[in-house]
């Protein structure tokens, strides 16, 4: 029985390191995808400065009115708009993802199940089955003895009665 319970304690380690690298990974997957789209607050910070910079083009185009200058604020403008398309990229894909963790977490947590499920199934079930196996052998062994030895006292008895 002590056998049985290390085996069972070993196995839920087991299933419990795997559950662990599991999360792990998770969590990797996450830290990458979060490097890979870059901070939000740095659009923002980007997006003052260039809201600063258009104010100065402005500024200097009014005073200035030259060609040159128009076609800077022009292209400050541009990229402005592609700085707003980038977040709003940015902002999906962070939801698709945070949608997506919950569907890996369930599977993780059904995966786990299912390995419980199967572990009890097969190995404790096993266990369970051998060890009574056992103790039945054992008594059967015993009753034999036992009725081996009755066997030779009533042939004693029968001799003397006779």
């Amino acid at each position: 029985l002590e056998e049985m319970m290390h085996n069972i304690d070993n196995d839920v380690k087991k299933v419990h390191n795997d559950h662990r690298k599991d999360c792990e990974k998770l969590r990797s997957e996450i830290f990458e995808i979060k490097n890979e789209y870059g901070e939000v607050k740095y659009y923002d910070e980007m997006k003052a400065d260039l809201d600063e910079l258009k104010q100065v083009v402005k500024f200097k185009a009014t005073t200035h009115k030259t060609e040159n200058e128009s076609i800077l604020l022009d292209k400050v403008e541009n990229v402005i708009k592609e700085l707003t398309s980038l977040k709003k990229d940015i902002d999906k894909i962070v939801v698709e993802n945070r949608s997506d963790s919950p569907k890996k977490n369930n599977s993780i947590q059904e995966s786990c199940i299912q390995k419980w499920e199967e572990y009890i199934g097969t190995e404790i079930l096993e266990e369970i089955v051998s060890t009574i196996n056992l103790k039945l052998n054992s008594l059967k062994a015993e009753f034999q003895g036992d009725f081996e030895e009755m066997r030779i006292q009533l042939g004693d008895l029968d001799s003397v009665c006779v």
